[in-house]
């Protein structure tokens, strides 16, 4: 099964897969390539999407342990995910780009 790195994470803290899990690991993944999306080729894109779903992934538990009302996990996602690739190790950039 084709799936997000979010969402497999998910699975195994609660034990099932969501479709909603599945669809914010794919948000996860795009807004965390967008601000490095002109300076990463396709390796490190596939990488910060990767290590942005997983802390997205983090931050959506810690939302919840701080009982913060968000129901679309819009500072997860985009808060979290902005800031894991704009703090993104410098030897993924691209040669020809940095």
């Amino acid at each position: 099964m084709l799936t997000s790195p979010r969402s497999f994470a998910r699975s195994i803290y609660t034990g099932k897969w969501s479709a909603v899990s599945l669809c914010s690991g794919i948000i996860a993944g795009l807004v965390g390539i967008t601000p490095g999306a002109g300076y990463l080729g396709t390796p490190a894109a596939l990488c910060v999407g990767f290590v942005t779903a997983i802390a997205c992934n983090y931050a959506t538990g810690i939302k919840v342990l701080l009982k913060i009302d968000d129901a679309v996990d819009t500072y997860a996602l985009h808060g979290i995910g902005g800031f894991v690739c704009v703090r993104r190790p410098p030897h993924l950039l691209s040669p020809s780009r940095s």
